[in-house]
């Protein structure tokens, strides 16, 4: 995802993807969803990734160092709708890019309540069971997920930021495909 870098600290990342921003979007060979399989099969299917529009939401995300996790802050015609829990591997910080991976296990914090919804659970147990996710590395995503519960880091002090108006949306690198 091209994301524009809005803060960064010792303890943080900060980025922003604007809806309608072009992203890599993994997808199954022949283009359909990757949801469109049963679960044990999802992920035995040949994969590719292809690029679409950011659909839905203004994205603020905040990526803690030394965490297996980012935080989502959603908003939708400029009215806060939640935060989304991401739990992934831990993050490698480059020059202008942040690698890692998913971990399928998610939470969603709707805003009206700001009370957390695991998210995913089905697939991560299927994860497991296919050999995607090894059973040390699944309790560690979910011990993080545990502990995010604890901390609960929502509201972030993000919520009401809004981008400079001037802004134009980053584009995915020409190379953003290359292995």
């Amino acid at each position: 995802m091209p994301l524009r870098v809005i803060d960064a600290t010792p303890e943080h990342v900060v980025g922003y993807l604007a809806e309608g921003t072009e992203v890599a979007w993994p997808e199954l060979a022949d283009g359909r969803s990757l949801r469109s399989v049963p679960l044990d099969e999802r992920w035995s299917h040949p994969r590719r990734v292809a690029t679409r529009p950011w659909e839905r939401s203004d994205l603020v995300m905040i990526f803690p160092r030394d965490r297996l996790y980012s935080l989502w802050v959603f908003r939708e015609h400029g009215r806060l709708t939640g935060w989304y829990v991401n739990l992934e591997e831990e993050h490698v910080f480059g020059d202008g890019t942040i690698t890692t991976r998913d971990a399928i296990l998610d939470i969603w914090v709707p805003a009206e309540t700001r009370e957390p919804l695991w998210k995913d659970e089905d697939e991560f147990e299927a994860a497991q069971r296919v050999g995607r996710l090894g059973t040390e590395e699944a309790g560690a995503f979910r011990a993080e997920g545990e502990r995010v519960l604890a901390e609960r880091p929502w509201p972030t002090g993000w919520e009401g930021w809004l981008p400079p108006a001037a802004w134009e949306r980053p584009s995915l690198p020409p190379d953003w495909d290359a292995e």
